[in-house]
């Protein structure tokens, strides 16, 4: 039978995370929706088309004036813990610095080009 002696622990152990490799599926989405319910946040990944307008100026103007709304195609739904999203959004704020970086330099070297 299993030792039930109360306030002994599992020790921790480090465990690498492996990664998949690159040659995954990309998928665009170009809209975003992010909803959050305390505890989870969702975040709806969707691609939208421009609609197709053909004809003379005067004609897609008529065109897109009965225009509605455009549907949103849903590419990926996903559902994370608030606490592991946070994680995610610093990683993201730091990517994005990142390249603010790299375009401030990048507009640098072609000022003085």
């Amino acid at each position: 039978m299993a030792d039930q002696t109360p306030g002994k622990a599992i020790a921790e152990k480090f465990v690498p995370l492996e990664w998949p490799d690159s040659s995954g599926t990309a998928l665009y989405a170009n809209n975003l929706l992010a909803q959050c319910d305390g505890n989870f946040m969702y975040l709806s990944f969707c691609q939208v088309n421009p609609p197709y307008l053909l004809g003379t100026v005067e004609e897609k103007q008529k065109q897109l004036e009965q225009i509605k709304s455009l549907q949103a195609a849903l590419v990926a739904r996903l559902v994370i813990p608030v606490d592991a999203f946070r994680a995610m959004f610093e990683v993201l704020q730091q990517q994005v610095a990142m390249m603010k970086e790299r375009e401030s330099a990048d507009a640098r070297i072609t000022t003085k080009a």
